[in-house]
């Protein structure tokens, strides 16, 4: 419904798809998959949503991040501390309430019914409440649509000022689940290749078809809030050549999905999102281009746009908010091209982000495209000022450069790689050799409480060492090790409890990698950020 009523948090959807909270238009901007902790530095990056997997119950064994009815009320404390509105499950047991067996159920138990409106009852009046999230890729995980339906209704009679929202992965599930939520989440992840070209994953057939797509199954009458990958994800690199976006394509990413009607962004997630690239672009530019537009985009009337390009690269959208209007264009092909435009309106054109201008000639202009380039056009000549583009590729080779450190033999850039004797989700060993050294760059185990656990770091050749650094959170005791060509041998040994940074100096060897070998460590998990090996 558009009809704006007066209930304090009260949560709604606009006649234009756009939510309204308190009265007022709001453009979610979040993370997904969030734990307790984390909202003060969510909010100082700018972002205004966070989403998390928590339910009240415990883990049947240790887990790596903070979980259970505490942490979940923790959780929602800091975001109301924080003015950030949440996204949460609305069953009350771990993951989805739905289990292998009940999964599969064509309808919910009497049990499940109950369990689910006392859990939506318990929590509707959260103060930073934001939506329900009713499932993640419900079919690759063998929901029926007639039971996510149910879960739907319930939910909407338990709670009428709340929204629900549904993620899937494939664009045609959402035609057996649309009717199963009020926002529409697909996952449409672009994956970039190392050193190549892959159209399967290509921009614009990962954003604009699936959108498209997503939109045409819930004929095109309910919000879409994209989730976009922002870093690597585990091995996927090591398995599959995969890499993390640039600022470039990330910003591409994020304006063709608004371009393709999105109302909403989510990232994925902030425990991977660690190259400079997502660092300082998301923060610095991204999120605050999107909180500045964001009243054009919800509010805006789309008005027609006449595009001419030698092929169909370049997309746009043109909306018209109070007396301004407003132009959103993305180059969808990872070559330079040069597109002309037609608008209604015969003064200059101001490029956000840009520091310059555009002259038009009876409403036409023409400007060229990089690869994945973005030019975002208004003709407020007074839009507020944001960082230009040329500043925040600086600020990332800036901090690319500081995480570089000379002779370093163990840093990722050189060629060396890691591996582990196990990893918690989005904790993958190449976050150790990745320059960074504090923060949410931090490798942990993945054997709660079971010892010994392992780290391994090969050179990309023999390299003569005689110094490791390591950036410790939990390590107490260890051993480190060398490889000499047929067995491993003993450097240094350590009992490190409370020591953050840790330095081992031993007469210089020749090797191709070392390992580090923990026998203990404060609490259930093996926890470090990261590990530097130099000659001297």
């Amino acid at each position: 419904s558009d009809k704006i009523l007066p209930q304090k948090g009260a949560v709604y959807i606009g006649k234009k798809k756009e939510l309204i909270v308190d009265g007022e238009l709001f453009f979610p901007i979040g993370w997904y998959v969030t734990f307790a902790g984390e909202a003060e530095a969510i909010r100082k990056e700018g972002f205004n949503t966070m989403q998390t997997y928590m339910s009240e119950m415990k883990r049947k064994k240790p887990f790596a991040w903070p979980w259970g009815k505490q942490a979940l009320r923790q959780w929602l404390r800091e975001a109301e501390e924080n003015g950030l509105k949440v996204i949460m499950y609305p069953y009350p047991g771990e993951g989805t309430y739905m289990k292998a067996d009940s999964g599969r159920a064509v309808h919910l138990t009497k049990e499940e019914e109950n369990g689910i409106r006392e859990y939506v009852t318990r929590y509707k009046n959260s103060p930073s409440l934001l939506a329900w999230y009713i499932d993640d890729e419900p079919y690759n995980h063998g929901r029926h649509p007639l039971r996510l339906r149910e879960v739907y209704e319930l939910i909407k009679d338990a709670d009428p000022d709340h929204p629900t929202v549904l993620i899937d992965i494939g664009w045609n599930d959402y035609y057996a689940y649309a009717s199963s939520c009020d926002i529409l989440s697909p996952d449409p992840y672009v994956v970039f290749h190392k050193g190549k070209y892959n159209s399967k994953y290509d921009l614009d057939t990962r954003v604009t078809k699936w959108m498209n797509e997503v939109d045409k199954a819930a004929l095109r009458k309910k919000p879409l809030w994209p989730v976009l990958l922002t870093g690597r994800q585990d091995n996927w690199d090591k398995k599959f050549g995969f890499r993390a976006p640039t600022f470039r394509e990330m910003r591409a990413q994020v304006w063709l999905s608004v371009i393709n009607g999105a109302r909403g962004i989510w990232f994925y997630n902030r425990k991977s999102a660690l190259e400079p690239d997502m660092i300082i672009g998301l923060q610095e530019s991204i999120v605050p281009e999107l909180k500045s537009l964001s009243t054009a985009i919800l509010a805006g009337d789309e008005k027609k746009l006449l595009i001419s390009q030698p092929g169909d690269a370049v997309r746009g959208v043109l909306k018209a908010a109070g007396s301004q209007l407003y132009l959103f264009t993305v180059n969808t092909e990872n070559t330079p091209v040069k597109a002309s435009f037609k608008v209604p309106h015969n003064g200059p054109l101001y490029v956000i982000s840009e520091d310059r201008s555009l002259p038009l000639s009876n409403g036409f202009f023409t400007d060229n495209f990089a690869a994945y380039g973005t030019h975002i056009y208004t003709t407020d000549k007074n839009f507020p000022a944001t960082k230009s583009l040329a500043r925040i590729e600086a600020e990332i080779a800036r901090l690319k450069k500081k995480l570089q450190k000379p002779g370093n033999v163990a840093a990722e850039h050189t060629g060396a790689k890691a591996s582990c004797s196990s990893f918690a989700w989005s904790r993958a060993p190449y976050v150790l050799i990745d320059g960074l050294t504090s923060g949410r760059s931090l490798w942990i185990d993945n054997t709660p409480a079971v010892f010994p656990d392992w780290i391994e770091i090969e050179f990309a050749q023999k390299e003569k060492i005689g110094r490791v650094v390591i950036y410790n959170k939990t390590l107490k005791k260890y051993t480190l090790q060398y490889w000499d060509d047929n067995r491993w041998k003993t450097l240094d040994a350590g009992n490190q409890s409370g020591k953050n940074l840790v330095t081992h100096r031993f007469k210089s060897v020749k090797t191709k990698k070392i390992r580090l070998w923990i026998e203990t460590a404060d609490g259930d998990f093996s926890q470090i950020y990261e590990i530097e090996v130099y000659d001297h």
